[in-house]
């Protein structure tokens, strides 16, 4: 029998075991020395709410689907109907490559082809490491094809302190401004500071009544934290290349039983709609590549 997420890759080092799937080479577990630091999911289990996956050739969501590049004008499919947004990318559902597995590595990879709504070629990659209390992921993109390609990325992992629910856990993100979006759609109106308002979480806060689904930027360049009481859980560590935190508490989950218990931290490259406004988006000429690296780590 064939697991609903495909081939299951688990990677080793010391107390350190995380388990990556063919689909979309997403990641379905990470423990350290037998403390989960992420809400994941069971080998026979379907992979939902976006758990572990990447969203690329963009993340977030895209208005009405609709972008142009080049003078050309392109609709994507709707892939969130009740927002009508096209959302986080073309390669989640695809079944990825795997070109290398190790003990504690595993490189995946997948062609992105031109289809309705993307013009461009893309090679993309990914590769899991597992060390010693933590897991780090680097994640390529060349264009193949012989024009301009646009690019933009962002991980999807659903981090967890230990706690029951986020509601006894705190959370810590180095940034001094978010994107206010419009309530119905959560699409951005603009870059607003986060001085003097519930946004703010350079000082570890609790997440009691907080309900966050809230891109931050102006990073200072430190980790995300989310901790428990005694100061034990998760960071998030990632490099220059990723200058965007999505950070979703998981209120409104199709699974009741699975809301606000993960907390989607999610190192971004752009801001949502980016293939609208062009902020941040990577542009890469023919042959020319992207790469970046973001690792999850224990504390305590």
């Amino acid at each position: 029998m064939t697991a609903p997420t495909g081939r299951q890759l688990e990677l080793v080092h010391g107390g350190t075991t995380a388990v990556v799937v063919e689909l979309g080479a997403a990641l379905r577990t990470l423990t350290v020395d037998g403390r989960a630091l992420v809400d994941g999911f069971g080998p026979d289990e379907p992979l939902t709410a976006g758990r572990g996956q990447h969203c690329m050739p963009w993340p977030n969501r895209v208005r009405d689907g609709q972008w142009s590049w080049g003078g050309v004008s392109h609709q994507l499919d709707i892939t969130e109907p009740s927002r009508a947004s096209a959302l986080h990318g073309l390669v989640r559902w695809r079944p990825w490559v795997v070109e290398e597995k190790g003990a504690s590595t595993a490189l995946l990879s997948t062609v992105l082809h031109p289809q309705p709504g993307w013009p461009g070629t893309l090679g993309l990659t990914v590769r899991w490491q597992v060390a010693s209390g933590s897991l780090s992921c680097e994640v390529a993109a060349a264009n193949l094809g012989a024009a301009p390609s646009p690019f933009g990325y962002a991980a999807h992992p659903y981090v967890t302190a230990g706690t029951p629910t986020l509601d006894e856990a705190r959370l810590e993100i180095p940034a001094g401004a978010y994107v206010l979006v419009d309530d119905e759609r959560l699409l951005p109106l603009g870059l607003q500071a986060v001085d003097g308002t519930a946004y703010d979480f350079r000082t570890p806060r609790a997440l009691r009544d907080v309900q966050l689904d809230t891109c931050f930027g102006s990073l200072s360049g430190g980790p995300c934290r989310l901790l428990a009481a005694d100061g034990t859980g998760v960071q998030l560590d990632a490099d220059d290349a990723f200058r965007w935190r999505q950070v979703y508490t998981g209120d409104d989950l199709p699974e009741p039983g699975r809301r606000r218990r993960g907390l989607a931290l999610e190192p971004m490259t752009c801001p949502p709609d980016a293939l609208r406004s062009g902020e941040d988006l990577v542009v890469l000429e023919p042959g020319a590549s992207w790469r970046g690296t973001w690792t999850l780590r224990a504390v305590g």
